[in-house]
């Protein structure tokens, strides 16, 4: 058995758990947790701990969750600054972000087409705004499996293979900012050419941040409820109430976890 408290507040599935809860390797899913974004620390560690005690006092007083999250993330920093020889290590942080999205497109509008006899095909057309995508296929489509490649929210290069099903729709997962201009729609080719894949929006929101948990969401300027399954946290997007209809400006609060990454080294500290 292991303990660890909660660095920053995550939701894992339809479950919220907040800055400075202990969890315990036995009973929680401590892999989940870390999926969505969570930081673990051993609850041996003092200062950490202390803090611990500080945010559930916090909580009791009605603080933001942001300020909870915020001490709880520099007593971790400061767990890190102990006198000695210390080896650098990775450090955690936690972004809270705020986005509007102005009349993004309806979910199945088009970007382009792929024929079941070619090769590759160019998009007609771009996102508005980032948003995972759709693939279906005519009745009559018999070639492969059609792999759309792109960019995300950060300019990383980014695929995602869509299998291949005759009537057949397949949601996709990934968020895309834009389609290549070029050769964005690719599959292994063979069929007869009579029949293709269309390529399409989805019906999510995709944020600028992977590994992005929403916490408030409005339509119109009109707070609503909204769907983010544990793979959209890790993906960066999500599902509001009121679809997508190209007239509708969205609202959206969120947190996003990332890892500061360095070469690892070592300071002697006197």
């Amino acid at each position: 058995m292991a303990t660890y408290y909660l660095i920053n507040t995550v939701t894992v599935g339809t479950n919220r758990l907040y800055a400075g809860t202990l969890i315990d390797s036995t009973v929680d899913d401590t892999s989940a947790i870390q999926s969505a974004g969570g930081v673990l620390v051993a609850s041996s560690e003092p200062t950490v701990a202390a803090a611990a005690a500080r945010a559930q006092a916090m909580r009791l007083q009605g603080k933001p969750v942001e300020q909870i999250d915020s001490q709880m993330l520099a007593a971790r920093n400061q767990s890190l600054d102990t006198v000695g020889s210390t080896t650098a290590v990775n450090a955690a942080a936690i972004v809270r972000r705020h986005e509007f999205f102005y009349n993004p497109e309806a979910p199945a509008t088009s970007y382009g087409t792929l024929a079941d006899d070619a090769a590759s095909a160019n998009p007609t057309g771009q996102p508005t705004h980032p948003t995972t995508l759709d693939v279906v296929f005519a009745a009559g489509f018999d070639a492969g499996d059609v792999t759309v490649s792109g960019t995300a929210p950060d300019g990383t290069a980014i695929t995602e293979v869509f299998a291949t099903g005759a009537s057949a729709t397949r949601n996709g997962t990934k968020v895309f900012a834009t389609l290549d201009a070029v050769g964005a729609f690719t599959c292994d080719a063979g069929g007869t050419g009579s029949e293709t894949a269309t390529i399409q929006s989805g019906g999510d929101l995709g944020l600028a941040e992977p590994n992005a948990t929403v916490t408030k969401l409005s339509a119109g300027g009109v707070n609503e409820a909204f769907t983010q399954a544990a793979g959209q946290i890790t993906a960066g997007s999500v599902t509001p109430t009121t679809a997508k209809d190209g007239a509708t400006v969205y609202e959206v609060w969120y947190t996003a976890g990332h890892t500061h990454t360095q070469t690892a080294h070592t300071h002697a500290l006197s």
